[in-house]
């Protein structure tokens, strides 16, 4: 969807840029003040998926703020709208309050910040809340005058609150009325005056005098795990300072939980923010330079700086990752003609993307615009213009017998944009350009499996919890070539966050390789498992253009359904996820989550289907944390296909994770690997203890980087095998459990 300040609103195709409607809502509004040429659609619109609709505010000569609600699919206006807000909101005026920042949908209203036409007349910071169908208003005013809403970021949520930051009153104003400050208002909007609910710096006189507005960027929303408080808002303004407050209690006016300058100048665009292995950034754009700050999980939470770069312009940045932590990519772009998109490594600031070739520049780009990411694609507004950037596809896996249905990787979590304001607009042409793949996931840092030193290795498939039995392996003729590995499974406590279950493997060899991969989870306390994963949810990541899968319940798809019956190894519980596809060789990254953030014990499986072809499994590795008792990780592996034994090395890594940015990794890691009978067939504590197994473990490039870290080597026949990481003396943490099949001795 794209809006314009002429009112006109189009529905776009997203692959091809085709103009499936368009409407226009009226003659906009002539400008006043600084704001030059008309007033029309300048605040983002949200979109309300369930009931279909797009609601926007549309300026129309008079003037006239209209809130407007359209079916998403043909551009029609819905019952109840639109609603004029002079008539419906007493002592509104449209030639006072301009409607800049981005609106915000939470439960069944859309609420709308209000400043002014800059700083003409007596206007006063508004929020106004309107139902999805029209029939319930509400309204929050500053008692101030001026006050301004002027975030192009709009408002903020966290699923519960609203909340806005405001901007400079008169200099002299007193008592406190509601400027420079960050006020959270429950749905309505409701302000209770408490000082749980507004925060304002100590300094808010000066600001207010010398017009340096706090408002000049979006509250943006953090959760930090391990800092205290961890639930926190950032706010950013002109004065060039970042806000660290509690979220549970802004506090009132008084000193912020943390303070720090976080740009060179002053900061009129919206922020965004992203978290990593590393910790959690927030990026601002200010004097042509891109900074990102992070944020301390210490007691109190500190703000720290993470890095800069030089990046002209003022349009606001935003950020794409392969999974919500993975590989983040910070991206921007300048203002006016002749501008570029750059892409930066979210964790280094490095040059990613570099602004492409001459037939990727844009123009006509506007100050406060962002850009967004969907469908695999990046989309920049300009005047009379969308320009999409297409990531260059890569090899697309061979059909199995019924692939899932992809969902494009999601971006990371940003605050809402400006819109896409632009002049007139006529036909929207869409421009396509090429980007650089997005980096293909891995699991966190230091948690990638090396390439095996020796080409055609074969991965052994993880076994199950006892009493979850992977299925055998077909019957195949004894020959003297050796064993590979057939099925992989590892069970984990799956805790949130960054301790989520995430398991990867390799594809090595030259053709396609059918998979079937399964999230288990309740059915686990058939067999005796305590606290099993209630509804697990899978994701599977893979090469750069690889479109990420994810599967909540494995009989959502028919099709899909059909395909995992017919392998006969379908998960027993409707809860449990599941996912049948064909892979080219390459690695790949399946995350295992609780639906709603639940935890528990869980399984992530890895069948191989089409054992005949010039490709295996090789090189699984699981991160998870290691617990005590039955939460220690246990990863299971099959050999089979062959009746020769098989070279395998397992680690257990857990110190080494340390300086990658992991949080409580695992100190000094056990590891154990058993038969199907629950022998010990090799232990180890640290992989320097046996000088034998140190040499071989050396000889292949695997040995570990911590002298506290495990490492086994060992000749292996076909069968199923368990590998146990656990804690010396009970120590529990991040740990990584890794195999890697060497081939025949």
């Amino acid at each position: 969807i794209a809006v314009t300040e002429s009112n006109n609103v189009y529905a776009l195709n997203a692959i091809t840029g085709a103009i499936i409607w368009q409407r226009n809502l009226g003659t906009p509004a002539p400008g006043m003040g600084l704001i030059t040429g008309g007033v029309g659609i300048t605040g983002t619109p949200v979109i309300d998926l369930v009931s279909r609709s797009l609601i926007l505010v549309a300026v129309i000569s008079g003037p006239n703020n209209m809130v407007y609600s359209l079916n998403v699919d043909t551009g029609a206006t819905n019952l109840g709208f639109p609603i004029d807000i002079n008539a419906s909101f007493p002592g509104f005026s449209s030639s006072l309050h301009m409607q800049r920042g981005a609106l915000a949908l939470l439960g069944n209203k859309v609420y709308i910040p209000y400043g002014g036409y800059a700083d003409v007349g007596n206007y006063q910071g508004r929020v106004l809340g309107v139902s999805l169908d029209g029939s319930q208003l509400g309204s929050w005013v500053t008692t101030s005058l001026k006050s301004g809403i002027w975030n192009p970021g709009g408002l903020a949520s966290d699923g519960t609150s609203i909340f806005a930051v405001t901007g400079n009153a008169p200099g002299g104003t007193t008592p406190w009325g509601g400027s420079e400050a960050v006020i959270r208002l429950q749905p309505g909007p409701v302000f209770s005056a408490s000082t749980t609910d507004f925060w304002a710096p100590t300094n808010w006189q000066s600001l207010d005098s010398g017009d340096v507005d706090l408002g000049g960027s979006n509250a943006i929303i953090l959760d930090v795990p391990g800092a205290t408080p961890s639930a926190l808002v950032l706010a950013i303004g002109k004065d060039r300072n970042g806000y660290l407050l509690n979220r549970a209690n802004l506090g009132g006016i008084i000193a912020p939980v943390a303070q720090a300058v976080v740009a060179p100048g002053q900061v009129i665009n919206s922020s965004v923010t992203y978290r990593t292995i590393q910790g959690t950034f927030v990026v601002v754009r200010s004097s042509g330079i891109l900074t990102a700050s992070k944020i301390t999980a210490t007691n109190p939470p500190t703000i720290t700086t993470g890095w800069s770069v030089s990046s002209t312009g003022r349009t606001s940045p935003f950020v794409t990752s392969t999974d919500g932590a993975s590989n983040p990519i910070v991206w921007a772009y300048g203002n006016g003609t002749g501008q570029r998109l750059f892409g930066y490594n979210g964790e280094t600031g490095a040059v990613i993307f570099n602004g492409g070739g001459a037939n990727d520049t844009i123009s006509g780009t506007r100050t406060f615009n962002t850009g967004i990411a969907a469908r695999g694609r990046i989309y920049i507004a300009g005047d009379n213009k969308v320009y999409a950037f297409a990531v260059p596809a890569g090899p697309t896996p061979t059909p199995g017998p019924t692939t899932p249905t992809p969902t494009t990787t999601p971006a990371t979590p940003t605050p809402t944009a400006t819109a896409t304001a632009t002049a007139t607009a006529t036909a929207t042409a869409t421009v396509t350009a090429t980007i650089p793949p997005i980096p293909s996931p891995t699991l966190s840092p230091g948690t990638t499996p090396s390439p095996t030193p020796t080409a055609t290795a074969t991965i052994a498939p993880p076994t199950p919890t006892p009493g979850v039995t992977p299925s055998p392996a077909p019957t195949v003729t004894p020959s003297a070539t050796p064993a590979q590995a057939l099925n992989l499974s590892t069970r984990m406590n799956i805790l949130t966050g960054g301790n989520v279950g995430i398991g990867g493997f390799i594809i090595t060899g030259t053709g396609p390789k059918h998979l079937l991969l399964r999230a288990i989870g309740p059915s686990l306390t058939q067999v005796g498992v305590a606290n099993a994963l209630a509804d697990p949810v899978m994701q599977l990541h893979g090469p750069g253009g690889f479109a990420t899968i994810t599967n909540d319940n494995w009989q959502d798809d028919p099709v899909q359904a059909a395909a995992i019956i017919a392998t006969g190894i379908p998960p027993t519980n409707n809860l449990e996820s599941a996912i049948d596809v064909t892979l080219l060789p390459g690695a790949y990254t399946a995350i295992v989550s609780g639906k709603n953030n639940t935890t528990g014990v869980g399984l992530v499986e890895v069948y191989d289907l089409s054992q005949g072809v010039p490709a295996k499994l090789a090189n699984i590795s699981t991160r998870a944390f290691v617990g005590t008792g039955s939460d220690i990780v246990i990863a299971g592996f099959i050999l089979g296909g062959n009746n020769g034994g098989d070279r395998i090395i397992v680690r257990g890594i857990g110190p080494s994770l340390t300086p990658l940015g992991v949080p409580q990794a695992l100190a000094d890691p056990t590891l154990e690997v058993r038969d199907s009978n629950g022998a010990v067939v090799i232990g180890n504590n640290d992989w320097q203890d046996n000088a034998a197994q140190a040499s071989e473990l050396t000889a292949a490039g695997l040995a570990p980087t911590n002298q506290l870290e495990s490492g086994l080597a060992a000749t292996l026949s076909p069968g199923p095998y368990t590998a146990l990481l656990a804690g010396l003396n009970n120590g529990t943490g991040v740990g990584l459990v890794e195999v890697y099949d060497r081939g025949a001795p």
